[in-house]
């Protein structure tokens, strides 16, 4: 998502608190009472009503604020002016919630102070918790600074939940990428290397970013993210720095020696960002464009029992490398009365929308997990209303007869295809519980290393040494016996014989089963179907221990795109540890959790 080329376009998303707050107090009332129950449409844009004789706008940008309501009571004026007291109260609150500074000074390798570098926040994670969401895309990445004549520069207003990754670029200087900091800090000082004079052109990559209509976007971040060199290629760590684009859009990336190409990933706040792969470096000026994504919005249907609006995420399904990039989980602009939106997003792929977990906050609707297809560039898609669902409650405990729990024990999450990752401590006695769940399957990790769960006493689907699937959440506590880890010293080679049945103890035929090293995907024989009644049989395998994997082959994540590289995946598989002392196997499979999900059927306003 690129960085607005107006710095003052971050306070759009700021002010979107307020648009909602006076959406509710002012503008739902006058047009319900004049039986307009179609207002309100755009989620955080400037007009709020489509009949603007009948009930007035509001325009919200650049911190400043314009009510215009048609003059036609006495009554109406005073409405007017007490609307107007509860933006200044809204604005007020909701600066003082954004109150951390980060300062610094930037000099160079003689501690000189250089004026008029770029200073601009690239990526943020939160401060506690795992980053799960589009590192660019928070809004904060929008901000940047210049230093002045002291070489001081101030970033302000930060959330002080979050920690930012800087990218400082001057005239002639190196760029200088920092490590995750924390904001509030004292000025913190750092250093620029000179770009030596006689550098070759072959160590130096020229580019340009424009918007699909030609103008240059300052700020976008352009990363290496693969190479090819003499005698091989590769995508991952590439010796080369990170650059970004100046108020003209143009870059030099500064490469190390003998790379003939770079795959570059250029992310701008706003924008969707692209992949080019292997361009050379030299003294061409390589042109590179970035689209203006497609944009997809629709509403939550909210019940009177919730407090606050819901937090939706949309993820890309296609996480594999390739000449797109995959940003994390973006998190829509959501109204208090349910409208949301996705500004931008790269277009023609498949997408999961989901509400990320929340375990404390009851009040908030949240939405089972589906499905849409995004639309072309510069397209935007309405996905229609999206029912609010129940939540639910998982309560387990861990049980063990031979072995002590270690302390800090947690039991983990995992959602498939959202992007989310939910994690809660153990107590002394075992006992977890995690609620507000929206109703779907998980897999349930048990995260220790000394610990295996004991699958022959437990019926649920086997999804690692430590994991299981569950779909359907009761009542009652489960119950998860634990056993010492697995052996993984080696024995004379030994026949298994094996059963896969569900949780019910019916049989499962055409399963898919391979052995596989333990901890590897390095097969170890060949794959075997289950026989009508769920039986397989391996007449030699290694005497340590290794898994079983277990899958139907026509369950999947979600449909392919038309071109799409690479194989579908496989929706829960399961995957079973058998130790040296088992030679027969009963295996639960739980057809449950590969549903599928609801694909939306949007339309599209182009």
């Amino acid at each position: 998502m690129r960085r607005p080329t107006n710095p003052t376009e971050v306070g759009k998303r700021q002010y979107y608190a307020f648009v909602a707050s006076v959406r509710r107090f002012t503008h739902r009332y006058r047009c319900r009472l004049r039986g307009n129950e179609e207002c309100a449409k755009e989620v955080y844009g400037v007009q709020l009503c489509d009949s603007v004789d009948n009930c007035g706008q509001l325009f919200g940008y650049n911190g400043v604020v314009w009510l215009t309501f048609p003059l036609l009571t006495v009554v109406s004026a005073m409405s007017v002016l007490f609307r107007i007291l509860c933006v200044l109260f809204v604005v007020s609150s909701s600066s003082a919630i954004r109150s951390a500074d980060l300062t610094g000074m930037v000099l160079d390798e003689s501690g000189v102070a250089i004026e008029g570098a770029r200073v601009d926040i690239s990526t943020a994670a939160p401060i506690d918790g795992p980053s799960l969401f589009c590192p660019s895309c928070y809004l904060d990445c929008a901000k940047w600074a210049r230093t002045d004549a002291t070489g001081r520069f101030s970033l302000s207003s930060l959330d002080e939940s979050l920690k930012f990754r800087l990218v400082i670029t001057a005239t002639g200087k190196r760029t200088h990428r920092t490590e995750l900091i924390e904001p509030g800090q004292s000025s913190i000082e750092f250093r620029m290397q000179q770009i030596p004079d006689d550098l070759p052109a072959s160590r130096l990559l020229h580019g340009r970013i424009i918007s699909d209509e030609g103008v240059p976007i300052s700020g976008a971040l352009i990363e290496p993210v693969g190479a090819k060199a003499l005698e091989h290629r590769w995508e991952g760590r590439v010796d080369a720095l990170s650059a970004v684009a100046d108020d003209h859009g143009e870059f030099v990336m500064v490469l190390g020696d003998g790379l003939l190409g770079v795959d570059i990933q250029v992310t701008a706040y706003g924008y969707p960002g692209t992949k080019k792969l292997l361009l050379s470096p030299g003294d061409e000026i390589h042109e590179i464009e970035l689209n203006a994504g497609c944009k997809v919005s629709g509403r939550v249907e909210l019940l009177h029992k919730f407090i606050g609006p819901p937090t939706l995420a949309a993820v890309q399904l296609d996480r594999s490398n390739g000449d797109r990039p995959f940003m994390k989980a973006v998190l829509a602009l959501v109204s208090d009365d349910g409208y949301f939106e996705f500004p931008q997003l790269p277009p023609n792929e498949y997408y999961a929308i989901f509400s990320p977990v929340n375990l404390e906050d009851r009040n908030r609707p949240i939405v089972a997990t589906s499905l849409f297809l995004c639309g072309d560039d510069g397209e935007s898609l309405d996905l229609g209303v999206i029912k609010t669902a129940n939540s639910c409650t998982f309560q387990g405990k861990l049980v063990t007869q031979d072995s002590v729990l270690p302390d800090d024990l947690f039991v983990s999450l995992r959602r498939q295809p959202a992007w989310d990752l939910v994690k809660v401590p153990v107590s002394t006695d075992g006992s977890f519980v995690l609620k507000n769940l929206p109703p779907e399957s998980y897999e349930v990790v048990i995260n220790t290393d000394s610990l295996d769960i004991d699958f022959s006493k437990f019926r649920y689907q086997p999804m690692g040494r430590n994991s299981f699937g569950i779909s359907s959440f009761g009542n009652s506590i489960v119950e998860i016996p634990l056993r010492k880890s697995a052996s993984k010293t080696s024995s004379a080679r030994r026949k298994i014989i094996g059963r896969v049945v569900t949780r019910a103890g019916t049989p499962v035929g055409g399963l898919a089963v391979v052995p596989t090293a333990f901890g590897l995907n390095q097969k170890l024989g060949k794959s075997i179907k289950t026989t009508h009644d769920g039986s397989f049989s391996f007449s030699s395998l290694p005497g340590n221990s290794f898994e079983l994997f277990f899958y139907k082959s026509e369950r999947y994540y979600y449909p392919r795109t038309e071109g799409q590289k690479g194989g579908n995946t496989i929706l829960f598989p399961g995957k079973l540890t058998v130790y040296p002392e088992q030679s027969e196997l009963e295996i639960i499979y739980d057809s449950s959790l590969a549903t599928g999900f609801p694909l939306i059927s949007a339309s599209s306003n182009k």
